[in-house]
C-alpha cells in the first residue's frame, strides 16, 4: 500500500514530456531531445528511461552529439570511465541485464565526482541526444520526464532515504535507487557465479587487504565513491588485493563526496566476481584468519587481566585510604588536640613532661598537643609524623595501632576496669623511678616491697 502511494506521489510530481513505444531494427537509433533540454528550467531535471518490451536488450546512451558508428558505441561498454566520447551509459542496468535503464540530465553544473556517482548528464549548449543500440530487432518504451531537482525521480528502495534529490543508501545496497544488494566479503566463505560484494573501510585498518584463493577467478574492484557503476569483471587471478594507498585514497574520496553533497556515504570498495566453479579461500588465507583470531583472543585475555589488576589496585588504595581515615578518626576521638596550657591546668606535669620527646623542644602554653592513652604528651605534628612510620609510643613503646586503640575504647566504657588499669599504670609508672623532693632525689621502691609477705604454715614449724 505504501509503495503504491509513493508511486502515485512520484507520478503526480513528475511531468511526462515524451512517452513513445518504439519498434526498432538492428543498429543505432538517434533521438534528439534538444528542445526538451532547452526548455528545461534550472530548478528541474530530466529523467530519460528506456523500458524493454522484448527479450532482446537495447542499450541507452545520452550523448552531446549523434553517434553513428556501432564500433564506437561498443567501446562505451568496455570503457572504465562513466563518460566516454561525450556519452553517458547506465552501466549497472547493462551489466545486470535490467529491463529498465535510466539516465538523468540537468543544466546545473555538478562536480565530476558527483555527476559520475549519481548518473547526472550535464547539458551543454542545449545539446542532448538519446543514442539507442540494438543488436537485433527489439521493442522498447522511451520516456522523458521532468522532476524538481530536490525530488528523487525513483523511490529509494531497501530503506534508502531521499536527500536533496539523491538516494542515501544503507550499507550493503548500491545504485542510484539503492536497488542493488551487495554482500559483505568479510563474511563470505566461497565464490560462485556472478556476485556483487562490498568491503567496508570503516573498520578496516590502513594496510594491504589480500584474499588468497585456491583457483583463478574473474573480478573487478573499484572504490564506490569514485563511481557508482559496476565494472565488468575483466581481471583474472588467484588473489584479490587492495593496496594501502588505494584504501586511503578511497577514504579521502568519500570524505570529498560528502563535502560536495552534504550527504553521508559509506567508504567502501565494490568487488564484482564471476566464476563457473566454486572458488574457496586458500589454506594460507585460512591460516592467516586463524592467526588473527588467536591474536584477538590473546589481546582480549590480556586486556581483562590488565583491567582486573587496575581494579584490584584501586580497591587496595581505597581500602588503605579508608583505614587511614579510620585511624585518624580513632586518634581524634581518643587523643583529641589540646593546648598545653589546658593540660597543665588539669594535671601536674613532671620536668620530663615539659618537652616533646620526639622533637626535644619545650612545650609552649599555646602549643597544640595530644595525650596518648599511656599519658605521654607530644606535639600534634610530631606525633602525626611519627605514627606514619611507627605504631608505638616513642617513650614507653605502648601500641598505638587501631586494634589497641579500639580495645582502649572498650576499657573506657568499663569505668571499674579502667580505674584499676589506671592505678596499675600509675604504680608501674612510679616503680623504680626517681622524683625530686625539696631538691633531693628519692628512690621509690618497687610495689612488691609494699605487699605483705604471707608465709605458708609448713614453714612456721
Amino acid at each position: 500500500m505504501i509503495s503504491l502511494f509513493s508511486l502515485f506521489l512520484q507520478l503526480s510530481l513528475a511531468e511526462i514530456l515524451i512517452q513513445n513505444l518504439v519498434n526498432t531494427t538492428k543498429g543505432i537509433q538517434n533521438t534528439s531531445f534538444n528542445s526538451q533540454c532547452e526548455n528545461l528550467l534550472p530548478q528541474n531535471k530530466l529523467k530519460i528511461s528506456l523500458t524493454q518490451q522484448s527479450q532482446e536488450i537495447s542499450i541507452l546512451a545520452i550523448c552531446y552529439n549523434k553517434l553513428e558508428n556501432v564500433q564506437n558505441f561498443e567501446q562505451l561498454l568496455d570503457s572504465s570511465n562513466d563518460i566516454s566520447n561525450n556519452c553517458f551509459v547506465d552501466y549497472n542496468a547493462y551489466i545486470l541485464k535490467n529491463k529498465t535503464q535510466i539516465i538523468f540530465m540537468s543544466h546545473n553544473e555538478y562536480p565530476t565526482l558527483v555527476s559520475q556517482y549519481h548518473k547526472i548528464f550535464q547539458i551543454e549548449r542545449n545539446q542532448c541526444n538519446a543514442v539507442i543500440y540494438s543488436s537485433t530487432d527489439s521493442i522498447y518504451i522511451l520516456t522523458v520526464e521532468s522532476f524538481e531537482i530536490d525530488d528523487c525521480a525513483e523511490d529509494c528502495k531497501n530503506r534508502g532515504v531521499c536527500v536533496k534529490g539523491f538516494c542515501q543508501c544503507p550499507l550493503g545496497f548500491v545504485g542510484y535507487d539503492c536497488s542493488i544488494a551487495a554482500t559483505n566479503i568479510e563474511q563470505n566463505t566461497y565464490f560462485f557465479g556472478f556476485q556483487i560484494q562490498y568491503l567496508d573501510l570503516i573498520t578496516l585498518q590502513s594496510v594491504d587487504y589480500i584474499i588468497e584463493l585456491n583457483s583463478e577467478i574473474s573480478y573487478s574492484i573499484q572504490c564506490y565513491s569514485n563511481s557508482s557503476h559496476l565494472f565488468i569483471p575483466n581481471q583474472k587471478g588467484k588473489s584479490l588485493k587492495i593496496e594501502e594507498n588505494q584504501i586511503n585514497l578511497c577514504k579521502q574520496q568519500t570524505q570529498l563526496l560528502e563535502q560536495l553533497t552534504n550527504i553521508n556515504y559509506y567508504s567502501q570498495f565494490i568487488i564484482v566476481t564471476n566464476t563457473s566453479t566454486i572458488v574457496q579461500y586458500s589454506e594460507y588465507n585460512n591460516q592467516q584468519s586463524s592467526s588473527i583470531i588467536v591474536i584477538i583472543v590473546l589481546t582480549t585475555i590480556l586486556s581483562i587481566i590488565i583491567i582486573l589488576i587496575i581494579v584490584i589496585y584501586i580497591l587496595k588504595i581505597k581500602s588503605k585510604n579508608q583505614e587511614q581515615k579510620n585511624n585518624i578518626n580513632q586518634i581524634e576521638y581518643f587523643m583529641p588536640v589540646q593546648q598545653f596550657l589546658s593540660v597543665t591546668d588539669r594535671k601536674s606535669c613532671s620536668k620530663d613532661e615539659q618537652f616533646c620527646s620526639i622533637c626535644l623542644e619545650l612545650f609552649k602554653p599555646e602549643s597544640n598537643v595530644r595525650i596518648t592513652y599511656c599519658e605521654h604528651i607530644f606535639h600534634v605534628n610530631c606525633l602525626q609524623n611519627w605514627m606514619k612510620k611507627n605504631k608505638i609510643c616513642p617513650l614507653c613503646r605502648a601500641a598505638l595501632d587501631t586494634i589497641t586503640i579500639q580495645s582502649k575504647k572498650i576499657n573506657l566504657q568499663n569505668p571499674q576496669k579502667t580505674h584499676i588499669l589506671h592505678q596499675l599504670s600509675s604504680q608501674h609508672k612510679n616503680d623504680g623511678s626517681l622524683t625530686s623532693i625539696d631538691g633531693s632525689l628519692t628512690y621509690h621502691s618497687p610495689i612488691t616491697k609494699q605487699l605483705a609477705v604471707v608465709k605458708h604454715s609448713k614453714f612456721l614449724k
